[in-house]
Protein backbone atom coordinates (compact mmCIF):
# COMPACT_ATOMS: atom_id res chain seq x y z
CA UNK A 1 0.00 0.00 0.00
CA UNK A 2 3.36 1.97 -0.74
CA UNK A 3 1.34 3.92 -3.51
CA UNK A 4 -1.25 5.83 -0.98
CA UNK A 5 2.10 7.66 0.39
CA UNK A 6 2.57 8.55 -3.29
CA UNK A 7 -0.97 9.57 -3.34
CA UNK A 8 -0.80 11.57 -0.57
CA UNK A 9 1.94 13.47 -2.19
CA UNK A 10 0.33 13.84 -5.57
CA UNK A 11 -2.40 15.41 -2.78
CA UNK A 12 0.50 17.86 -1.48
CA UNK A 13 1.36 18.74 -4.77
CA UNK A 14 -2.36 19.60 -5.35
CA UNK A 15 -2.77 21.20 -2.56
CA UNK A 16 0.30 23.57 -2.57
CA UNK A 17 -0.80 24.75 -6.23
CA UNK A 18 -4.02 25.74 -4.85
CA UNK A 19 -2.41 27.43 -1.75
CA UNK A 20 -0.90 29.67 -4.65
CA UNK A 21 -3.77 30.69 -5.93
CA UNK A 22 -6.78 32.36 -4.47
CA UNK A 23 -7.51 32.36 -0.88
CA UNK A 24 -7.57 35.74 0.18
CA UNK A 25 -5.47 37.60 3.16
CA UNK A 26 -7.86 39.39 6.09
CA UNK A 27 -5.66 42.17 7.10
CA UNK A 28 -5.45 44.48 9.83
CA UNK A 29 -8.67 43.71 11.76
CA UNK A 30 -9.83 46.98 13.76
CA UNK A 31 -12.44 49.37 14.47
CA UNK A 32 -13.55 53.06 14.72
CA UNK A 33 -14.42 54.60 18.53
CA UNK A 34 -18.02 54.35 19.40
CA UNK A 35 -20.37 57.21 18.63
CA UNK A 36 -22.54 59.05 20.70
CA UNK A 37 -25.53 57.00 19.00
CA UNK A 38 -23.68 53.58 19.87
CA UNK A 39 -22.43 53.10 16.49
CA UNK A 40 -19.18 51.19 15.74
CA UNK A 41 -17.56 50.81 12.69
CA UNK A 42 -15.78 47.71 11.55
CA UNK A 43 -13.01 47.82 8.86
CA UNK A 44 -10.29 45.26 7.47
CA UNK A 45 -8.07 44.87 4.17
CA UNK A 46 -8.98 41.98 2.23
CA UNK A 47 -6.18 41.46 0.11
CA UNK A 48 -5.89 39.44 -3.16
CA UNK A 49 -1.61 39.44 -3.93
CA UNK A 50 -1.14 38.91 -7.65
CA UNK A 51 -4.25 37.54 -8.27
CA UNK A 52 -7.12 38.56 -10.49
CA UNK A 53 -9.88 36.56 -8.27
CA UNK A 54 -12.63 39.10 -6.89
CA UNK A 55 -14.09 39.09 -3.90
CA UNK A 56 -17.63 38.42 -3.97
CA UNK A 57 -18.64 39.08 -0.20
CA UNK A 58 -17.17 40.45 3.34
CA UNK A 59 -19.26 40.01 6.76
CA UNK A 60 -18.60 40.63 10.02
CA UNK A 61 -20.59 38.06 12.73
CA UNK A 62 -21.02 39.50 16.11
CA UNK A 63 -22.84 38.02 19.31
CA UNK A 64 -22.28 38.01 23.23
CA UNK A 65 -20.48 34.94 23.64
CA UNK A 66 -16.85 33.76 22.31
CA UNK A 67 -18.51 30.45 22.08
CA UNK A 68 -21.42 31.46 19.34
CA UNK A 69 -23.94 31.72 18.93
CA UNK A 70 -22.26 35.05 16.62
CA UNK A 71 -26.09 35.26 14.69
CA UNK A 72 -26.21 39.07 13.73
CA UNK A 73 -24.38 39.18 10.88
CA UNK A 74 -23.36 42.75 8.95
CA UNK A 75 -22.28 42.98 5.53
CA UNK A 76 -18.82 44.90 4.77
CA UNK A 77 -18.65 46.97 1.66
CA UNK A 78 -15.28 48.46 0.06
CA UNK A 79 -14.16 51.62 0.91
CA UNK A 80 -13.63 53.11 -2.91
CA UNK A 81 -10.69 55.14 -2.12
CA UNK A 82 -9.10 52.59 -0.01
CA UNK A 83 -7.74 49.84 -2.04
CA UNK A 84 -8.32 46.65 -0.52
CA UNK A 85 -10.28 47.89 2.59
CA UNK A 86 -13.62 46.87 3.81
CA UNK A 87 -16.11 48.67 6.22
CA UNK A 88 -19.46 47.91 8.06
CA UNK A 89 -21.40 49.36 11.00
CA UNK A 90 -23.56 48.31 13.76
CA UNK A 91 -24.98 49.54 16.74
CA UNK A 92 -23.66 48.01 20.21
CA UNK A 93 -25.43 48.54 23.35
CA UNK A 94 -22.90 45.86 25.07
CA UNK A 95 -19.96 44.12 24.81
CA UNK A 96 -19.45 41.64 21.64
CA UNK A 97 -17.37 39.02 20.40
CA UNK A 98 -16.65 39.35 16.73
CA UNK A 99 -14.95 37.66 13.46
CA UNK A 100 -14.61 38.49 10.36
CA UNK A 101 -15.20 36.35 6.64
CA UNK A 102 -14.46 36.57 3.23
CA UNK A 103 -15.58 34.83 0.19
CA UNK A 104 -14.24 34.92 -3.47
CA UNK A 105 -16.31 34.87 -6.40
CA UNK A 106 -14.47 31.34 -7.10
CA UNK A 107 -15.78 30.24 -3.83
CA UNK A 108 -12.40 30.12 -2.51
CA UNK A 109 -12.68 31.49 1.70
CA UNK A 110 -10.75 33.33 4.39
CA UNK A 111 -12.12 33.30 7.62
CA UNK A 112 -11.66 33.73 11.61
CA UNK A 113 -13.58 31.68 13.84
CA UNK A 114 -15.17 31.70 16.88
CA UNK A 115 -13.67 29.81 20.06
CA UNK A 116 -14.52 26.93 21.22
CA UNK A 117 -13.55 27.40 25.03
CA UNK A 118 -15.24 24.87 26.91
CA UNK A 119 -14.13 22.05 24.43
CA UNK A 120 -17.42 20.48 23.85
CA UNK A 121 -17.76 17.63 22.31
CA UNK A 122 -18.84 17.84 19.36
CA UNK A 123 -19.56 21.15 18.76
CA UNK A 124 -22.21 22.93 17.71
CA UNK A 125 -22.42 24.92 14.91
CA UNK A 126 -22.44 27.78 16.26
CA UNK A 127 -19.52 27.61 17.89
CA UNK A 128 -18.09 26.43 13.77
CA UNK A 129 -17.35 28.52 10.74
CA UNK A 130 -17.61 26.93 7.15
CA UNK A 131 -14.62 26.70 5.30
CA UNK A 132 -15.42 25.07 2.60
CA UNK A 133 -19.16 24.91 0.80
CA UNK A 134 -18.57 21.95 -2.25
CA UNK A 135 -20.71 21.03 -4.93
CA UNK A 136 -22.93 17.85 -4.91
CA UNK A 137 -21.76 15.33 -7.76
CA UNK A 138 -18.33 17.42 -8.45
CA UNK A 139 -16.35 13.98 -7.54
CA UNK A 140 -14.94 11.58 -10.00
CA UNK A 141 -17.53 9.33 -10.99
CA UNK A 142 -17.91 5.89 -10.47
CA UNK A 143 -17.30 5.64 -7.07
CA UNK A 144 -19.33 5.61 -3.53
CA UNK A 145 -21.62 8.55 -3.25
CA UNK A 146 -20.39 8.84 0.21
CA UNK A 147 -17.09 10.10 -1.08
CA UNK A 148 -18.83 13.22 -2.21
CA UNK A 149 -18.02 16.25 0.44
CA UNK A 150 -20.32 18.87 0.96
CA UNK A 151 -19.00 20.97 3.71
CA UNK A 152 -16.31 21.68 5.87
CA UNK A 153 -16.10 23.45 9.16
CA UNK A 154 -13.37 24.58 11.77
CA UNK A 155 -13.30 25.92 15.45
CA UNK A 156 -10.36 26.12 17.78
CA UNK A 157 -9.73 26.03 21.22
CA UNK A 158 -6.46 26.46 23.27
CA UNK A 159 -6.15 23.16 23.73
CA UNK A 160 -7.61 21.66 20.18
CA UNK A 161 -8.04 22.19 16.34
CA UNK A 162 -11.65 21.40 15.44
CA UNK A 163 -13.06 19.85 11.96
CA UNK A 164 -16.23 18.72 10.33
CA UNK A 165 -16.83 17.37 7.31
CA UNK A 166 -20.07 16.72 5.81
CA UNK A 167 -20.31 14.36 2.93
CA UNK A 168 -23.83 13.66 0.80
CA UNK A 169 -25.00 10.41 3.13
CA UNK A 170 -25.26 8.92 6.25
CA UNK A 171 -22.46 5.47 5.45
CA UNK A 172 -18.94 6.19 7.06
CA UNK A 173 -18.04 2.79 6.23
CA UNK A 174 -14.54 2.44 5.79
CA UNK A 175 -14.53 -0.48 3.94
CA UNK A 176 -16.00 -2.25 0.56
CA UNK A 177 -14.75 -5.39 1.77
CA UNK A 178 -11.87 -7.67 3.27
CA UNK A 179 -9.58 -6.28 0.35
CA UNK A 180 -10.73 -3.09 -0.32
CA UNK A 181 -11.82 -0.61 -1.50
CA UNK A 182 -10.72 1.45 1.49
CA UNK A 183 -12.03 4.76 2.19
CA UNK A 184 -10.49 7.64 3.63
CA UNK A 185 -12.14 10.95 4.67
CA UNK A 186 -9.50 13.59 5.46
CA UNK A 187 -8.86 17.43 6.09
CA UNK A 188 -5.02 18.54 5.26
CA UNK A 189 -4.08 21.29 7.49
CA UNK A 190 -0.59 23.45 6.15
CA UNK A 191 1.37 26.11 8.09
CA UNK A 192 2.35 28.99 5.90
CA UNK A 193 5.59 29.35 7.91
CA UNK A 194 6.80 25.62 7.42
CA UNK A 195 10.13 25.46 5.80
CA UNK A 196 9.64 22.02 4.50
CA UNK A 197 7.14 19.82 1.70
CA UNK A 198 5.52 18.12 4.55
CA UNK A 199 1.99 18.32 4.57
CA UNK A 200 -0.83 17.16 7.69
CA UNK A 201 -4.08 15.81 7.77
CA UNK A 202 -6.73 14.93 10.26
CA UNK A 203 -7.60 11.48 8.84
CA UNK A 204 -10.49 8.93 9.23
CA UNK A 205 -9.75 5.99 7.74
CA UNK A 206 -8.87 1.55 8.53
CA UNK A 207 -6.27 1.02 5.91
CA UNK A 208 -4.91 -2.40 7.79
CA UNK A 209 -1.39 -2.01 8.51
CA UNK A 210 -0.84 1.39 6.45
CA UNK A 211 -3.64 4.30 7.75
CA UNK A 212 -5.92 4.37 10.50
CA UNK A 213 -7.60 7.11 12.31
CA UNK A 214 -5.10 10.45 13.45
CA UNK A 215 -3.42 13.28 12.66
CA UNK A 216 -1.00 11.78 9.66
CA UNK A 217 2.47 13.44 8.81
CA UNK A 218 3.09 13.17 4.77
CA UNK A 219 6.96 13.31 3.87
CA UNK A 220 7.86 13.02 0.14
CA UNK A 221 8.62 11.01 -1.51
CA UNK A 222 6.01 8.99 -0.34
CA UNK A 223 6.56 7.79 3.68
CA UNK A 224 3.33 8.39 5.82
CA UNK A 225 2.75 8.48 9.16
CA UNK A 226 1.09 8.90 12.15
CA UNK A 227 1.93 11.42 14.86
CA UNK A 228 -0.78 11.83 16.65
CA UNK A 229 -4.04 10.31 17.81
CA UNK A 230 -7.71 12.52 17.41
CA UNK A 231 -11.02 12.30 18.70
CA UNK A 232 -13.44 11.13 15.45
CA UNK A 233 -17.07 11.09 15.67
CA UNK A 234 -19.92 10.59 13.29
CA UNK A 235 -23.59 11.50 13.41
CA UNK A 236 -25.61 11.45 10.32
CA UNK A 237 -23.93 13.18 6.95
CA UNK A 238 -21.43 14.75 9.39
CA UNK A 239 -17.72 13.18 10.79
CA UNK A 240 -16.45 15.38 13.54
CA UNK A 241 -12.36 15.43 14.15
CA UNK A 242 -10.59 17.29 16.60
CA UNK A 243 -6.71 16.94 17.41
CA UNK A 244 -4.62 18.36 20.02
CA UNK A 245 -2.19 21.44 18.54
CA UNK A 246 0.36 20.15 20.78
CA UNK A 247 0.63 17.15 18.03
CA UNK A 248 0.57 19.60 15.36
CA UNK A 249 3.58 22.07 16.67
CA UNK A 250 5.64 19.84 18.70
CA UNK A 251 6.73 18.35 15.20
CA UNK A 252 9.63 19.61 13.54
CA UNK A 253 8.38 20.21 9.98
CA UNK A 254 5.32 21.98 11.21
CA UNK A 255 6.85 25.40 11.16
CA UNK A 256 6.25 28.14 14.06
CA UNK A 257 2.82 28.24 15.17
CA UNK A 258 1.49 30.73 16.03
CA UNK A 259 2.93 32.01 13.41
CA UNK A 260 3.58 35.90 11.25
CA UNK A 261 0.56 34.83 8.61
CA UNK A 262 -2.07 34.47 11.30
CA UNK A 263 -3.71 31.42 9.59
CA UNK A 264 -3.70 27.63 8.67
CA UNK A 265 -4.41 26.21 5.18
CA UNK A 266 -6.99 23.95 5.36
CA UNK A 267 -9.90 21.97 2.43
CA UNK A 268 -10.81 18.30 2.81
CA UNK A 269 -10.42 15.20 0.14
CA UNK A 270 -11.70 11.54 0.19
CA UNK A 271 -9.70 8.65 -1.58
CA UNK A 272 -10.82 5.35 -2.79
CA UNK A 273 -8.05 2.73 -2.38
CA UNK A 274 -7.32 0.00 -3.35
CA UNK A 275 -4.16 -2.71 -3.79
CA UNK A 276 -3.65 -1.88 -6.94
CA UNK A 277 -4.88 1.52 -7.35
CA UNK A 278 -5.70 4.86 -5.53
CA UNK A 279 -8.11 7.59 -6.33
CA UNK A 280 -8.52 11.23 -5.09
CA UNK A 281 -12.56 11.04 -4.98
CA UNK A 282 -13.60 15.03 -4.47
CA UNK A 283 -11.55 17.56 -3.15
CA UNK A 284 -13.10 21.11 -1.65
CA UNK A 285 -11.52 24.27 -2.43
CA UNK A 286 -8.52 25.43 -0.33
CA UNK A 287 -9.28 28.16 2.77
CA UNK A 288 -7.48 30.24 4.94
CA UNK A 289 -8.53 29.64 8.54
CA UNK A 290 -7.06 32.41 11.23
CA UNK A 291 -8.02 30.91 14.70
CA UNK A 292 -8.96 34.11 16.38
CA UNK A 293 -11.60 35.84 17.54
CA UNK A 294 -12.33 39.24 18.20
CA UNK A 295 -13.54 41.10 21.89
CA UNK A 296 -15.10 44.75 21.39
CA UNK A 297 -15.83 45.85 25.04
CA UNK A 298 -18.69 48.36 25.64
CA UNK A 299 -18.34 51.08 26.85
CA UNK A 300 -14.70 52.04 26.23
CA UNK A 301 -12.89 55.33 26.98
CA UNK A 302 -11.53 57.06 24.06
CA UNK A 303 -8.32 59.63 23.64
CA UNK A 304 -8.90 61.74 21.07
CA UNK A 305 -6.74 61.80 17.17
CA UNK A 306 -4.24 63.71 16.45
CA UNK A 307 -3.09 65.34 13.08
CA UNK A 308 0.16 66.89 12.31
CA UNK A 309 2.63 67.56 9.22
CA UNK A 310 -0.18 68.27 7.16
CA UNK A 311 0.52 70.08 3.67
CA UNK A 312 0.70 69.48 -0.17
CA UNK A 313 3.14 68.58 -3.01
CA UNK A 314 2.69 70.17 -6.83
CA UNK A 315 3.45 67.12 -9.28
CA UNK A 316 4.86 67.52 -12.67
CA UNK A 317 3.10 69.40 -15.47
CA UNK A 318 3.15 70.77 -18.91
CA UNK A 319 -0.14 71.96 -18.40
CA UNK A 320 -0.49 75.75 -16.09
CA UNK A 321 -4.00 75.39 -16.43
CA UNK A 322 -4.31 72.57 -14.68
CA UNK A 323 -1.52 71.93 -11.47
CA UNK A 324 -2.18 68.53 -9.90
CA UNK A 325 -1.25 68.41 -6.06
CA UNK A 326 -1.03 65.77 -3.63
CA UNK A 327 -2.20 66.31 -0.06
CA UNK A 328 -0.95 64.57 2.69
CA UNK A 329 -1.54 64.69 6.87
CA UNK A 330 -0.50 62.14 9.20
CA UNK A 331 -3.65 60.75 11.44
CA UNK A 332 -2.17 59.48 15.08
CA UNK A 333 -4.74 57.72 17.17
CA UNK A 334 -3.28 56.02 20.84
CA UNK A 335 -6.57 53.82 20.48
CA UNK A 336 -5.57 52.83 16.91
CA UNK A 337 -8.93 53.69 15.68
CA UNK A 338 -9.51 53.79 12.11
CA UNK A 339 -11.38 57.12 11.08
CA UNK A 340 -14.57 57.06 10.08
CA UNK A 341 -14.20 60.57 8.72
CA UNK A 342 -10.41 61.44 6.89
CA UNK A 343 -11.40 64.69 4.90
CA UNK A 344 -9.58 67.14 2.95
CA UNK A 345 -11.53 70.42 2.37
CA UNK A 346 -10.93 72.42 0.09
CA UNK A 347 -13.69 76.05 -0.19
CA UNK A 348 -16.39 74.03 -0.40
CA UNK A 349 -15.17 70.86 -1.98
CA UNK A 350 -14.55 68.11 0.26
CA UNK A 351 -11.95 65.38 -0.71
CA UNK A 352 -12.22 61.65 1.05
CA UNK A 353 -8.24 60.65 1.87
CA UNK A 354 -7.08 57.09 2.00
CA UNK A 355 -4.09 55.62 3.55
CA UNK A 356 -1.94 51.98 2.83
CA UNK A 357 -0.98 51.86 6.85
CA UNK A 358 -3.59 50.97 8.95
CA UNK A 359 -1.44 51.07 12.23
CA UNK A 360 -2.64 54.15 13.83
CA UNK A 361 -1.22 54.13 17.11
CA UNK A 362 2.20 55.35 15.82
CA UNK A 363 0.95 57.63 12.77
CA UNK A 364 -0.30 56.79 9.33
CA UNK A 365 -0.15 58.95 5.98
CA UNK A 366 -3.37 60.19 4.00
CA UNK A 367 -3.29 61.18 1.16
CA UNK A 368 -5.54 62.47 -1.68
CA UNK A 369 -4.01 63.67 -5.59
CA UNK A 370 -6.57 66.81 -6.25
CA UNK A 371 -6.31 69.63 -9.11
CA UNK A 372 -5.04 72.85 -7.45
CA UNK A 373 -8.60 75.37 -7.45
CA UNK A 374 -8.47 78.30 -9.50
CA UNK A 375 -6.96 81.60 -7.97
CA UNK A 376 -6.35 81.82 -3.95
CA UNK A 377 -7.98 78.93 -2.37
CA UNK A 378 -8.23 77.84 1.49
CA UNK A 379 -8.01 74.21 2.92
CA UNK A 380 -7.66 72.17 5.59
CA UNK A 381 -7.88 68.79 6.99
CA UNK A 382 -10.74 67.01 9.22
CA UNK A 383 -11.08 63.39 10.87
CA UNK A 384 -12.52 61.63 13.56
CA UNK A 385 -12.30 58.38 15.03
CA UNK A 386 -15.74 57.94 15.55
CA UNK A 387 -16.31 59.83 18.62
CA UNK A 388 -13.60 63.11 18.24
CA UNK A 389 -13.92 65.59 15.82
CA UNK A 390 -10.18 66.98 14.78
CA UNK A 391 -9.25 69.87 12.29
CA UNK A 392 -6.17 71.53 11.34
CA UNK A 393 -5.42 75.35 11.09
CA UNK A 394 -6.75 76.58 7.65
CA UNK A 395 -4.49 77.57 5.58
CA UNK A 396 -4.22 80.27 2.37
CA UNK A 397 -2.36 79.26 -0.74
CA UNK A 398 -1.83 81.61 -3.91
CA UNK A 399 -2.74 79.83 -7.14
CA UNK A 400 0.84 81.64 -8.93
CA UNK A 401 2.82 80.23 -6.31
CA UNK A 402 2.67 76.57 -7.23
CA UNK A 403 3.88 77.42 -10.31
CA UNK A 404 7.28 77.84 -8.92
CA UNK A 405 7.05 74.32 -7.18
CA UNK A 406 6.23 71.98 -10.34
CA UNK A 407 9.98 71.28 -11.78
CA UNK A 408 11.30 70.77 -8.58
CA UNK A 409 9.71 67.41 -7.30
CA UNK A 410 10.66 64.11 -6.95
CA UNK A 411 7.66 62.32 -5.21
CA UNK A 412 6.44 58.52 -4.49
CA UNK A 413 3.61 57.12 -5.88
CA UNK A 414 2.34 53.88 -4.04
CA UNK A 415 3.80 50.89 -4.46
CA UNK A 416 1.42 48.01 -6.38
CA UNK A 417 0.42 46.05 -5.00
CA UNK A 418 0.51 46.28 -1.41
CA UNK A 419 0.46 44.49 0.52
CA UNK A 420 2.00 42.09 -2.27
CA UNK A 421 3.83 37.86 -1.75
CA UNK A 422 6.50 37.96 -3.56
CA UNK A 423 7.17 41.68 -5.61
CA UNK A 424 6.52 44.78 -6.24
CA UNK A 425 6.20 47.31 -8.07
CA UNK A 426 8.06 51.19 -6.34
CA UNK A 427 6.81 54.26 -8.26
CA UNK A 428 8.22 57.21 -8.20
CA UNK A 429 7.87 61.02 -10.40
CA UNK A 430 11.07 62.31 -11.69
CA UNK A 431 10.73 66.11 -13.00
CA UNK A 432 13.32 65.73 -15.18
CA UNK A 433 15.77 68.79 -13.53
CA UNK A 434 17.44 66.07 -11.33
CA UNK A 435 20.05 63.61 -11.83
CA UNK A 436 18.58 60.76 -14.27
CA UNK A 437 20.59 58.28 -12.39
CA UNK A 438 20.17 56.63 -9.02
CA UNK A 439 18.94 54.15 -6.57
CA UNK A 440 16.42 52.36 -4.27
CA UNK A 441 17.39 50.96 -0.67
CA UNK A 442 15.81 48.19 0.88
CA UNK A 443 15.64 48.43 4.61
CA UNK A 444 14.11 46.06 7.15
CA UNK A 445 11.67 48.06 9.96
CA UNK A 446 14.48 47.77 12.59
CA UNK A 447 16.46 49.94 9.63
CA UNK A 448 19.04 47.01 8.70
CA UNK A 449 19.74 47.97 4.92
CA UNK A 450 18.89 44.93 2.67
CA UNK A 451 19.82 45.70 -0.65
CA UNK A 452 20.64 48.23 -3.03
CA UNK A 453 18.87 48.58 -6.36
CA UNK A 454 20.83 50.75 -9.11
CA UNK A 455 18.75 52.79 -11.60
CA UNK A 456 19.90 54.38 -14.86
CA UNK A 457 17.91 55.69 -17.69
CA UNK A 458 15.38 57.12 -15.74
CA UNK A 459 12.90 59.45 -18.08
CA UNK A 460 10.87 62.17 -16.66
CA UNK A 461 7.66 61.51 -15.50
CA UNK A 462 6.16 58.43 -13.51
CA UNK A 463 8.50 55.44 -13.56
CA UNK A 464 8.74 51.87 -11.72
CA UNK A 465 10.94 49.65 -10.49
CA UNK A 466 10.17 46.02 -9.83
CA UNK A 467 11.68 44.78 -6.37
CA UNK A 468 11.24 40.72 -5.83
CA UNK A 469 11.40 39.32 -1.97
CA UNK A 470 12.26 35.67 -2.87
CA UNK A 471 14.00 34.32 0.64
CA UNK A 472 13.04 37.06 2.60
CA UNK A 473 10.40 36.95 5.59
CA UNK A 474 6.83 38.53 5.88
CA UNK A 475 6.82 42.11 7.75
CA UNK A 476 7.05 45.51 7.14
CA UNK A 477 10.27 47.21 4.87
CA UNK A 478 11.08 50.40 4.14
CA UNK A 479 12.24 51.95 0.97
CA UNK A 480 14.40 54.79 -0.13
CA UNK A 481 14.30 56.27 -3.80
CA UNK A 482 17.48 58.36 -3.91
CA UNK A 483 18.60 60.36 -7.06
CA UNK A 484 21.25 63.05 -6.98
CA UNK A 485 20.45 65.28 -3.31
CA UNK A 486 16.92 64.14 -3.71
CA UNK A 487 15.77 61.20 -1.64
CA UNK A 488 11.84 59.92 -0.34
CA UNK A 489 10.75 57.32 1.73
CA UNK A 490 8.19 54.77 1.94
CA UNK A 491 6.72 51.85 3.19
CA UNK A 492 5.94 47.88 2.12
CA UNK A 493 4.30 45.26 3.66
CA UNK A 494 5.13 41.51 2.24
CA UNK A 495 3.30 38.66 3.13
CA UNK A 496 3.97 35.13 1.54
Amino acid sequence: MKRIGALFLFLLTLVGTAFCQSPPLVLYPTHSAQGTDGAVSFFIDVAQPESTVSIGSATLRYGNSISGPMGTTVPLSPILEMENTYWGSATLSSSVYYYHKVTTTSGHIATEAPKNTTDSWTPSFDVQVQTADDPSGDGVSGYPEKLDILEVWHTYSDEYLYATMKQATTDWEFSGGLFGPFYIWAVYVHNPASETECAYAFVYANVPGFLSTGISKITPPSTVENIGDIDAETSGQYLYMRGHWSDLTSDPDFGAWPNSFGYLDVGGYTVSATLSEQVTVDTTLPAKLYPRTHYLSIPFSNTAPTLAGGGFDVLPTKDEEEIPCRFYITYTDADNNFPTVRQLVIGENVYNLASTDHNFSDGAMFEREVPAPEETFEYFFRFCDGADTVETGHTLYVRQALLSMVNNMLLLLPNSPNPFNSKTKIRFIHNGNIPATGNIELYSASGKRIRTIHMDRITPGENSVIVEFNGLPTGIYLYRVNMGPYSKTGKLLFVK
